[in-house]
């Protein structure tokens, strides 16, 4: 009786303080919450989308600059704590604050855990595992690659990754939305633009 007293002590608790959060959000935050949310529930839920931090940020990114609301798409690394190496990463940030609504679902749960949905730095939903965030110039992220590519078993692996990662950082470079609107261009139906734009609209 006590650990659900104290569980919903957390939960009550966790609530006020998202309900606060809510109330002091910017109009310009607003819009970034409402893409997130529709994205993580019509998309990364209703539909399984996995692997797809990368797509996900650059659309955010376009869209949102659509809406006149500036966010940067980081390419970066994550570690999930339960290993020394990293994985390469995609999010957007606004005014430094991590917003990532890919990590909820993965395509191997056992191998790779899904993680919180975090929105303007804040977990709007609590993963199971909780991924550390490094940006693509962090020492110990290039450290924990530079160790992956001399492994015997990921050398090959991550040789791969890491041209894959080059790729996506050239995209997400600052001043070439053009970029973007290529990369966009050139997925699946109903990965382009305009099959998102009209998911989340």
């Amino acid at each position: 009786m006590g650990e659900a007293k104290r569980r919903a002590n957390e939960i009550a608790k966790f609530k006020v303080e998202q309900s606060r959060w809510l109330a002091n959000l910017t109009p310009a935050e607003k819009v970034i919450l409402q893409l997130s949310q529709r994205l993580e529930e019509r998309l990364v839920r209703a539909q399984g989308f996995t692997e797809g931090c990368y797509h996900l940020a650059f659309f955010m990114t376009r869209y949102l600059v659509d809406k006149g609301v500036v966010v940067m798409p980081i390419i970066g690394w994550v570690n999930d704590g339960t290993w020394d190496g990293v994985a390469s990463h995609a999010w957007v940030e606004y005014e430094g604050r991590i917003t990532d609504v890919s990590m909820t679902r993965t395509s191997h749960p056992e191998q790779q855990p899904p993680g919180s949905m975090i929105v303007l730095g804040q977990i709007l939903k609590k993963g199971r595992a909780e991924y550390t965030y490094y940006k693509n110039d962090d020492h110990r992220a290039l450290k924990a690659a530079a160790m992956q590519r001399v492994d015997p078993q990921l050398g090959s692996v991550q040789a791969q990754k890491d041209a894959h990662h080059r790729q996506m950082l050239k995209i997400a470079e600052p001043g070439h939305l053009e970029r973007i609107d290529d990369y966009l261009a050139g997925a699946p139906s109903g990965l382009q633009f305009n099959d998102l734009k009209q998911l989340v609209e």
